[in-house]
């Protein structure tokens, strides 16, 4: 799970093609061709894991290869400008990947929570046909896909990110009395569902304060965000006179600290929760700590802290314990370093 180990990997895969090692490096792509990533994908600025990322490509979403691959990475075309991803996490129509999949999902009504791209197919690389506003009102025909949800539109069949609907209308949502406010004692990811079926809308930081409806499903509480009914971990909330958050480097927990080593990584690929992986949110690793577990983890040579929870599993490593997302370790630490000495205790 090393950054370093996955870097020499991707460019072994251009130099060699990984054939002789039985590792898949992704098609060698020609310009003109339609690819399909194999997992989160990172879409970068430029050839390198140091480039920038201009966005995620979900599993079975396609793009156009606009160069050939070189050196383990392909050229794409992505929002209208070049970009390029590992040629390790794509396969062309001829792989073993095929196009996406589409399940059943509910039918009904529901509501946008924000200006929404209404697309021609499951997928960013799918035109987008118009833009509806927030509070639009849409028909949904029972499909989903890729975290899109299929849509009737203007009488014909459009697809839209299943993380910007509510099946709670704007005025109905608005009006519902919300019981009292809490404050997050950790950070929280919103969700959009109690169930297993829920889209990660992404966390807010310990400290926020949310308005509860008072209703517990699963042991996940309901809230009102955003014009829109929305679920939080249950157990990482308190009433806002109750004590919270501290300062960091000030102590917050009786429990012992374990110390250990932590490195990160970056690069797209599925996590043990089942989860996509986001470099960018403050995530982590543990070999046996639950799936949802807090952590506030601090470097022992700087003092910096930074919380994270855990939504995978390793690493693998004698004497690390912890594999953090290249955002949570970049918060205590300089990436260039890959392990750095941390203590970490459980929020």
């Amino acid at each position: 799970m090393l950054a370093v180990v996955r870097a020499a990997v991707v460019g072994l895969a251009g130099a060699v093609g990984l054939t002789g090692l039985g590792i898949a490096a992704g098609p060698l792509a020609v310009a003109g061709t339609v690819v399909t990533a194999n997992g989160g994908l990172n879409v970068r600025s430029g050839p390198s894991t140091s480039a920038s990322i201009l966005g995620v490509l979900r599993t079975g979403e396609v793009v156009t290869v606009v160069g050939a691959s070189s050196g383990g990475w392909t050229t794409v075309s992505y929002g209208g400008r070049t970009a390029y991803v590992a040629s390790a996490y794509l396969a062309s129509d001829s792989s073993a990947a095929t196009a996406p999949t589409t399940t059943a999902s509910p039918t009904g009504t529901a509501w946008t929570t924000a200006a929404l791209n209404v697309r021609s197919g499951p997928s960013l690389s799918s035109p987008v046909v118009t833009v509806v506003s927030s509070g639009t009102q849409v028909t949904l025909t029972g499909e989903s896909s890729n975290g899109y949800r299929s849509i009737l539109f203007a009488g014909t069949t459009r697809w839209v990110s299943a993380a910007y609907l509510t099946t709670s209308s704007p005025t109905s949502c608005a009006a519902l009395p919300t019981t009292s406010q809490v404050r997050a004692t950790a950070a929280l990811m919103i969700r959009t569902t109690s169930d297993a079926s829920f889209v990660n809308l992404g966390d807010v930081p310990a400290g926020t304060i949310l308005d509860v409806t008072g209703v517990t499903q699963n042991g996940v509480a309901q809230i009102v965000r955003d014009g829109a009914l929305r679920w939080v971990n249950a157990g990482y909330i308190v009433p806002v006179g109750a004590a919270g958050p501290v300062a960091s480097g000030t102590a917050q927990s009786s429990q012992p600290v374990t110390t250990c080593q932590a490195s990160w990584y970056g690069d797209p690929q599925p996590t043990a929760s089942g989860e996509a992986f986001d470099p960018n949110a403050m995530t982590a690793a543990h070999r046996t700590l639950p799936f949802g577990t807090v952590l506030k983890v601090t470097n022992q040579a700087n003092g910096k802290s930074v919380l994270v929870r855990i939504n995978d599993r390793g690493p693998y490593v004698s004497g690390r314990c912890l594999d953090l997302s290249r955002a949570a370790f970049a918060a205590i630490g300089n990436l260039d370093s890959g392990v750095i000495t941390v203590g970490y205790v459980q929020q």
